[in-house]
């Protein structure tokens, strides 16, 4: 009944937070992404899964985020210093 997805998400989004289209059986549904995510997290779609033939309820879409780091080659020269200062 319940199903799963593996979205990516940006490192902004993981970061901040914000909205970001999933796609479902019947349509795109919009989720909400908490602030400060990590990759591999699990998100729930509740009513999103497949129809229960015997009860006639529908399952979960679980939505597992994957976050993308960006290539830090094409950041500026101070930016990278900057990262690699405050980061622990």
């Amino acid at each position: 009944d319940d199903l799963t997805n593996r979205v990516p998400v940006s490192l902004k989004m993981a970061l901040f937070g914000g909205k970001i289209e999933i796609p479902t059986f019947d349509k795109e549904v919009s989720m909400k992404v908490p602030k400060g995510i990590k990759s591999g997290q699990k998100l729930r779609l509740k009513g999103y899964g497949i129809v229960n033939r015997k009860t006639g309820f529908k399952g979960d879409l679980y939505v597992h985020l994957d976050v993308i780091l960006p290539d830090v080659s094409t950041f500026d020269a101070d930016f990278v210093k900057m990262l690699e200062e405050k980061l622990p």
